[in-house]
Parts: structure tokens; C-alpha cells; sequence
């Protein structure tokens, strides 16, 4: 789960008792959302208390319910967040009951790399409710060294470094620092770019020259010729 999502439960209700029909309501209703099977149709109130119930069933019967939690927006990394539900008999009758569900933020996944299969530069991005994979260039685009920092805003900025072609007949070749912004989720915040060389801090490498991400901006890289 992740701070500020809704988090279902299912669970199912039986009658066992030897009363007839009986109605089993649910608390609290404040805070959780009761729902038919199907996820999406509330439950309403049919024995005139405050609560969601699940309407009357007979001996025997059982009747399944969704159950809606919103987590905490303020609800930290590694936090565990508990809900109980009490179920009781509207005859009152050894109908009673109570469920305690337990849950963990769960911290997000990301990885940037080079596709194998087709040579794209690739997000990947698994969380609780989301886990796909994103091209963010087009196939076989050559990039190297890909590196992922996430912004205090929670949008992600997925950087490479690419070979271009300087000068006539190409005798030259720049190592240029490329990026791309992604939101959480993947979206797209910032289309591939090459860095600005005066907006970045710069450090070296086996003699190489590496742009650093300072801020959303990215520095371009020192060029070499061809021999």
C-alpha cells in the first residue's frame, strides 16, 4: 500500500445461527466503505440503525463484502497501518464478530537500464498498485551508463550517457549527458533532453568527464576523436 491510496478487503459474512433471516451490520462506518461484491455498490442501511449491513439472510446463507480503507497521506515509509471491523446480528443472537487487517507502506521500486530485447532505455517502476516496464526512447538508441535519482516531489529523473556525431563526416564524437522526467507513476513530465553544460557539477572517471544531476538540470560531457 502507499500513503494516500485506497486499500480493499473482501471477506464474506455466513448466518449460522438457527433464528431465521437475520441482518449483520457493520462498524465502524466512518472512515471505511462498505461494498457489494462487486467492489463498486455501496451497501445501504435496511434495519434502520446507523450502519452498512448486508440486508437480511436467511440460515445458511453468506453474502461477500468489499471493504475500502483509505490510508493516511501522512502515513510514513515502513509504517504499519491497522483497521478493525466488528461485525454484529442485528437479533443479537451469537452473531458477533471482528476482523483486524494490518498493513505496511511498502517503499517504491525503480530501475533504470537498457532493454536486452530491443535496446531502449527502459524504466521499470513496482509498487503496490502498479508494476510495468516504460520505454522512455525509441529502440537500439544506444545509450550507456543509465542512472535514476527521485526528486522531493516524488517525480523520477532517469539519466544516460549517449555518443553524438560532431562536426563534419562525423570525425568527432561528444559524450553527452541525455535525461528524461517521469512522474510517479511513469508519466511523462519532461520529454529526452541533452543536458546544459553551465548547469551542472562535474566529476571525473578514468579520465573521463561524467555530467552530475544538479537539480532537474544535466551537464554534457566532455568529447573525444576518432582515430
Amino acid at each position: 500500500m502507499q500513503p494516500g491510496e485506497d486499500v480493499a478487503f473482501r471477506f464474506t459474512v455466513r448466518n449460522v445461527g438457527d433464528m431465521g433471516n437475520d441482518t449483520f451490520n457493520f462498524w465502524p462506518y466512518v472512515g471505511i466503505s462498505y461494498f457489494e461484491e462487486d467492489g463498486t455498490t455501496p451497501l445501504s442501511d435496511t434495519d434502520l440503525s446507523p450502519n452498512p449491513d448486508t440486508g437480511p439472510l436467511p440460515e445458511g446463507a453468506s453474502k461477500t463484502i468489499v471493504a475500502r480503507v483509505h490510508v493516511p497521506d501522512a502515513t510514513a515509509l515502513g509504517e504499519r497501518y491497522a483497521v478493525s471491523i466488528q461485525v454484529y446480528s442485528s437479533l443479537g443472537y451469537h452473531g458477533d464478530g471482528k476482523m483486524d487487517y494490518a498493513m505496511t507502506v511498502a517503499p517504491d521500486l525503480a530501475q533504470a537500464f537498457r532493454s536486452e530485447d530491443d535496446g531502449a532505455m527502459t524504466l521499470a517502476l513496482v509498487r503496490s498498485s502498479l508494476e510495468t516496464d516504460i520505454k522512455v526512447t525509441a529502440d537500439n538508441y544506444g545509450g550507456t551508463y543509465p542512472g535514476l535519482i527521485r526528486q522531493a516531489n516524488g517525480n523520477y529523473v532517469y539519466a544516460w550517457q549517449k555518443l553524438r556525431c560532431v562536426g563534419g563526416g562525423c570525425k568527432t564524437e561528444a559524450e553527452e549527458l541525455q535525461f528524461t522526467i517521469r512522474d510517479a507513476t511513469g508519466a511523462l513530465v519532461k520529454s529526452v533532453s541533452r543536458g546544459l553544460k553551465n548547469k551542472t557539477r562535474r566529476a571525473r572517471r578514468g579520465g573521463k568527464m561524467f555530467g552530475l544531476p544538479c537539480a532537474t538540470q544535466m551537464g554534457i560531457s566532455s568529447a573525444r576523436r576518432k582515430t
